[in-house]
């Protein structure tokens, strides 16, 4: 008669409590800190809606802050402990001679570990239950929401560490596995976006929007962080966004489960104690391992050597590192899966890999795409944004960024996005790795730049270069030079009005609106600072109230217009700045509508928390806004204006404001 192979076994599944007790029992009273601190999460004066919420609000935000960090800790930690029978020769023998199946071993193991998580969760679920009925609140569907919680993520941490256990024969490297696996995805793409930008010209972080996305997918912790408790204290109502994200990856982790099954169904039982115990995954350990030692251990090297005072950065030092790393990697690969040092005969492997590494490397050195010189044709571009050019004077246009749809202005940026692709040349004087050099040597003023030019194609695809690089003042005096073309950019009509901005509502939308489309009526003051001749201090002058906040604004706008107002300087020390700019600004304080404006940055904070303001310099050029000053009476014979040449000459500072 034949023997029966059960594929459950009881005992197997009670041994597996009584000998890992201390795991699951440490878990359970990390779970009781629900029921434990449920009793001080509201008032005796609270009303009885107020304390069902304040008791459903703690609940969720236990749920959501508790429930991935611990089943990613726990989740492998069961693992190792229900499956260590396989990284041991002689236990992996003995377990596999029972009258079971190797199917039964699995779901035995695998059904206790879980359980190991069930138990304690369904004890805390009812103690909570209790606990929540004796101050006479009930809450079942919260607590049943926070118990599917817990499960769905265990489900997906504890699946994955099972399945990482399959792939390997020794107990230290499961765990190393697991928490590579649930951030190499992110690790890479960081790592991938750091080498990209060591080698191309212009690439700008996260330009390729598809990797990220796709890595952050393949994270679960940063998915599974999305799950947050959200609550209103007004009408007092909580509720846990993000469920979808634990559904999906509890299905995950059921596929997770099955995979594991059928690995293990064909696994190797000699290769217990070995790192990788699937003949068929070595190879992909062997290159995996060296091609993430290459990138990793690449850049750190480059970044010693780049760091060094007789060393300077360049594509054959990266090249160098990686292909020398990548060697490195591969044999540490060898030794890890032979277990013995005497793995140098593999060099035919190793040549193949550093062949390829150098191949990768080379491409990206040489740019065979053509990324780093692609510029969109003008038919294209429906609208282009710059930013990271700082500029003088220091009002609201100080740090803005440049966005528009404006033909001149698109044509202009197009011009300069050329003149940053033809520094990339090391001959060219204003070249980012020479500029400082240059500037240092001649003592001639300089700024330095990290702009990002980003363009909205007709198709609706972005493209978005950055560029580091430090310009010279003496650039100013060529048509051609970087410099001159970023100033031509800045005082172009509408780049100047897309820059002097105010954020204000249009419905529940705040959107940014240009100083030339304010509404005068919502104008509360005009102000500026003035210098007293008779006091040799600067004393700040209001604007009269009434019409006269709305004549001053058209003469502001007037000069605007003209050209004698907002002109912006790439360098503080330009000479036609000093001449032509005063140090003081206009101060306009702007009401914005009655709508929420607790997500509004430049604001105020006044009674109401409602205004926000702009502040624009005044320069001596500016004939209307002076004329109807005078007329307001804001200029007189010792309340003057001066100019930036006049107040250095004076050694004013911002000290001697008087308020």
């Amino acid at each position: 008669m034949p023997s029966v192979k059960s594929y459950f076994n009881p005992t197997l599944f009670r041994k597996n409590f009584a000998r890992f007790w201390p795991i699951w029992v440490v878990y359970l009273l990390i779970c009781l800190s629900l029921p434990l601190f449920l009793p001080n999460v509201f008032s005796i004066f609270d009303s009885a809606e107020e304390r069902r919420y304040r008791v459903i609000k703690f609940i969720f935000e236990h749920a959501t802050s508790v429930s991935v960090p611990l089943s990613c800790v726990f989740g492998i930690l069961v693992a190792m402990a229900v499956f260590s029978y396989l990284y041991s020769s002689r236990s992996v023998g003995f377990a596999h001679t029972l009258p079971m199946r190797r199917e039964g071993l699995f779901l035995t193991s695998y059904l206790s570990g879980f359980c190991f998580f069930l138990f304690p969760l369904v004890l805390v679920f009812v103690i909570s239950l209790l606990v929540c009925a004796s101050m006479g609140v009930t809450c079942v569907g919260a607590l049943l929401t926070w118990l599917l919680v817990h499960l769905l993520c265990t489900l997906f941490f504890y699946s994955f560490a099972v399945f990482c256990a399959m792939f390997t024969g020794h107990i230290l490297a499961l765990p190393a596995f697991y928490i590579i696996f649930n951030v190499l995805a992110l690790s890479v793409n960081s790592i991938l976006q750091m080498v990209l930008e060591y080698f191309l010209y212009g690439y700008s972080w996260g330009s390729f929007a598809a990797l990220s996305t796709v890595a952050h997918w393949l994270t679960p912790a940063s998915v599974l962080s999305q799950i947050n408790c959200t609550s209103s204290s007004t009408t007092f109502t909580a509720a846990i966004t993000g469920m979808e994200y634990a559904l999906l990856y509890a299905v995950f982790g059921i596929v997770f489960a099955v995979l594991a099954l059928l690995v293990y169904r064909r696994r190797q039982l000699e290769f217990a104690g070995d790192v990788v115990a699937v003949r068929w995954v070595r190879p992909i350990f062997r290159y995996g391992f060296a091609a993430c030692f290459a990138m990793v251990m690449g850049c750190a090297l480059y970044a010693v050597f780049s760091n060094n005072m007789y060393l300077y950065s360049s594509a054959p030092l990266l090249i160098f590192s990686f292909v020398l790393c990548g060697i490195i990697g591969y044999f540490l690969a060898e030794m890890l899966l032979q277990k013995s040092f005497r793995v140098f005969r593999r060099w035919k492997g190793c040549t193949v890999f550093s062949v390829c590494v150098l191949a990768l490397c080379l491409c990206l050195a040489f740019d065979v795409t053509g990324y780093s010189t692609r510029i969109p044709s003008n038919q294209k571009i429906a609208s282009v944004s710059i930013s990271g050019i700082d500029s003088a004077p220091y009002d609201s246009a100080y740090h803005n960024q440049i966005t528009s749809d404006d033909p001149e202005v698109i044509a202009q940026i197009l011009s300069v996005h050329q003149t940053f692709i033809s520094l990339q040349d090391a001959d060219n004087p204003y070249a980012s790795s020479y500029s400082y050099l240059a500037s240092t040597l001649t003592a001639t003023p300089q700024t330095s730049l990290s702009s990002t030019i980003t363009y909205t194609l007709t198709s609706g695809a972005v493209m978005t270069r950055a560029y580091n690089t430090t310009v010279l003042l003496s650039g100013l005096n060529a048509d051609d030079s970087l410099a001159s073309q970023l100033q031509t950019l800045l005082n172009l009509p509408a780049a100047k009005a897309s820059a002097y901005v105010v954020n204000k509502y249009v419905g529940d939308q705040m959107v940014p609106c240009a100083l030339l489309d304010l509404d005068p009526a919502r104008i509360t003051s005009i102000s500026i600072p003035l210098y007293d001749t008779a006091t040799d201090t600067w004393i700040s002058t209001e604007c009269p109230v009434g019409d006269a906040r709305k004549q001053l604004y058209a003469a502001i706008l007037a000069d605007f217009d003209e050209g004698t107002i907002g002109v912006r300087y790439l360098f503080d020390q330009d000479p036609e700045r000093l001449a032509h700019t005063c140090p003081n600004d206009f101060t306009i304080v702007y009401a914005l509508p009655a709508a929420a404006t607790s997500d509004i940055v430049d604001v105020y904070d006044m009674q109401d928390s409602s205004y926000t303001q702009l502040t624009i310099t005044m320069t001596p050029d500016a004939a209307h806004t002076i004329s109807a000053m005078k007329e307001l009476g804001m200029l007189t014979d010792t309340e003057i204006l001066i100019t930036n040449a006049d107040s250095l000459a004076k050694t004013l500072t911002e000290t001697d404001y008087v308020q």
